[in-house]
Formats: structure tokens, sequence, C-alpha cells
């Protein structure tokens, strides 16, 4: 929580700010810019926003709904293993959900149980190269993409199939990550990936400003338009890492110092 929620407040914050700034240049005015409501704004602020039918005003904050969502389930599933379940039930207990989400409604409110798979697949890719478990963790993915091939449209969407082969690929490809990280192509995919969560929270209100207002000067079919929209990526690009600079990584330096253990020693 402490990961996630700060950043994402000053993100929400910015947002608004964005948005009410702008409001006196287009036709929308408030509406869109500021919570509908008090309700809404505290389900926005708490990430709990979908499960009451209220539109967020940071346009990726569906999505840390989930996030946060995958994690309160992924506790339950521990705390299921603390109290005896072990970890055979744990992997049991996911995969089954894994399945159990081509069977959930349609709607907002269910998009934690109907994306589970994705992050299911994610955590057995990172079992199955990390720690103690990584045999279990291991068959759990040949368990289900057996599955997925045997019936796909059946039991599983045939997206899972493109999930599944990025976390077999991830574990297959898993000795040579350090090879592969240091390739001069990519190396530079590390730096930024430290930024990438600011960069993530703020370039929709960003981008989604500067093309508004580019748009009224720059027609879609000009060749100015795609100008426009290079300047305008490389401009959210850098409020990323300035956003990162003055809020996330000052905020994370805090974190750690709050989760830091007491020994006594100064």
């Amino acid at each position: 929580a402490w990961r996630i929620f700060p950043a994402y407040w000053a993100a929400l914050l910015l947002a608004i700010g964005l948005g009410l700034a702008s409001a006196p240049f287009n036709s929308a005015g408030l509406a869109g810019a500021v919570p509908a409501s008090l309700g809404a704004g505290l389900a926005e602020f708490f990430l709990v926003h979908p499960y009451f039918s209220a539109t967020g005003i940071l346009l990726v904050g569906w999505t840390l709904v989930c996030e946060t969502g995958f994690y309160v389930v992924t506790a339950l599933l521990l705390a299921g293993w603390r109290a005896g379940l072990g970890l055979g039930g744990v992997l049991l207990a996911g995969s089954t959900l894994f399945v159990a989400s081509r069977f959930v409604p349609a709607g907002e409110a269910w998009l934690v149980p109907r994306l589970w798979p994705e992050f299911w697949l994610g955590f057995l890719a990172f079992g199955g190269v990390t720690g103690p478990f990584r045999r279990p963790c291991r068959i759990a993915l040949v368990l289900i993409g057996a599955l997925l091939t045997i019936g796909p449209g059946l039991v599983l969407s045939p997206i899972h199939g493109a999930a599944w082969a990025t976390s077999a690929a991830i574990v297959l490809l898993h000795r040579w990550d350090s090879a592969i990280g240091s390739l001069p192509a990519i190396r530079w995919l590390g730096p930024v990936g430290v930024w990438s969560y600011s960069l993530y929270l703020i370039h929709a209100p960003i981008l989604s400003r500067l093309h508004n207002l580019a748009i009224r000067y720059a027609p879609a079919e000009s060749a100015l338009y795609a100008v426009q929209w290079l300047v305008s990526l490389a401009i959210a690009i850098g409020a990323g890492w300035l956003f990162y600079r003055a809020v996330e990584a000052p905020l994370e330096r805090w974190r750690h110092r709050l989760n830091r253990p007491t020994t006594g020693v100064p």
C-alpha cells in the first residue's frame, strides 16, 4: 500500500489540477476534471471506484484497482498457506481461480477475478525462477499450458495464450537474463524502469491535455499533427522523470526508512 498509494495520490492531485487549469479552455468545464461527488472522490482515493460505478479522474487508476485487488487475493492465499493449506494448496487455489475467471460476469466490479489469470501467470513465472519453489511453480505453468492447448475458448480465453507464452519465456530465458540485459540496444530500459511507475501514472493526463490543445491547430490528417504528437510524447516522458525525482523518489526513501527494522544500532 505504501508503495502504490502515496505516488498515486500525488498523481491524482496533479490530474485534478490539470483538469481545473484546462477547464476554462474547453467545453466540458468541470465535468471530468473533479470527482462527481464526495463519495466518488473517496472511492477513487482508495482505489475502489469501479466497485461503486464511479468514473476515475486518473485514467490508469482502474489498473491499480486490479493490482491492489490481486495483492489482497495473494495475501489471503498466503494466510491459507500459514493456516495449513501448504504450497500445493496455494497453487491449486490460485490455478482454480485462473480457470474460474473464464466464467466471471462482465462489468468493472469484476475486473480483479476476470484479470486474475494474467497476474497468476506472472506469479508462477516469478516463483519459477527464484526461491525454493521453482519446480512446483514450473509444473503449475506446464499444466496450465496443457489446459490452454486442450481447451482454448472452452475453459480458457485465447488471450491467455499470449500471457502464458510470456511467462514461459521468462522462465526459459532466465539463465540468460544478465547477458540479455547487458545488450547495448536495451540496456537503457533498466534506468527507465526505475521511474516507469511515475511515467505510467501521469502520462495520460498530460498527453490528453496536450493533444486536446494541439488538435485545434493541427488537424489529424496534417503532417504537423505527427510533429505535435512527438513533442507531446517527449513532454510526457520528461514530466514522468520530473515526477519521479520530485515525488516518487522522496516517497520511496521515506518508505524504506519506515520499513527499516529497528536494531538499536545507529
